[in-house]
């Protein structure tokens, strides 16, 4: 999932960050402007912190369920929340997830994934790069050739 939080200038925003930075294991990191700092679990979290003319914001990329709500006992409510586009690899564990999935037509999977037709095209355009000349992982190639039929 993505969240924004926004926090006022007199926010004593380094130790809520040093504090969410200790939860998920990490320490907080400032980028070269010296304003920007990151925290970042790799595979699992993204936050970025930016200063703005009234406030701080906090961006927070690839958090689950628990994580929102730990972060907003700590932030307060976010002011944007929103599910994330799944990575083709992602996309791909939908999709051969599915229980008997070679049995299903694109429609029916496109209906069970609970996409439009723009955002299956995206993910389809990029396994078609692949599997068209038979390059990728088996599961890359698998599910080209059951969307794909």
């Amino acid at each position: 999932m993505k969240a924004e939080y926004e926090l006022s200038k007199d926010s004593n925003v380094e130790s809520l960050l040093t504090k969410i930075a200790e939860n998920f294991g990490t320490t907080v990191k400032t980028l070269e402007d010296d304003l920007t700092k990151v925290i970042a679990v790799p595979s699992r979290i993204r936050i970025i912190q930016r200063v703005d003319e009234t406030k701080y914001v906090l961006r927070v990329r690839g958090a689950s369920e628990g994580d929102i709500s730990f972060l907003t006992g700590i932030l307060g409510d976010p002011t944007k929340i929103s599910q994330e586009k799944l990575s083709l690899n992602d996309f791909i564990k939908e999709v051969m997830s599915i229980p008997v999935v070679e049995t299903k037509s694109k429609e029916e999977i496109i209906d069970i994934l609970d996409l439009d037709d723009d955002e299956f095209q995206q993910y389809f355009k990029q396994l078609e790069r692949f599997g068209k000349r038979g390059r990728g992982s088996q599961a890359i190639l698998d599910a080209y050739k059951i969307l794909s039929k």
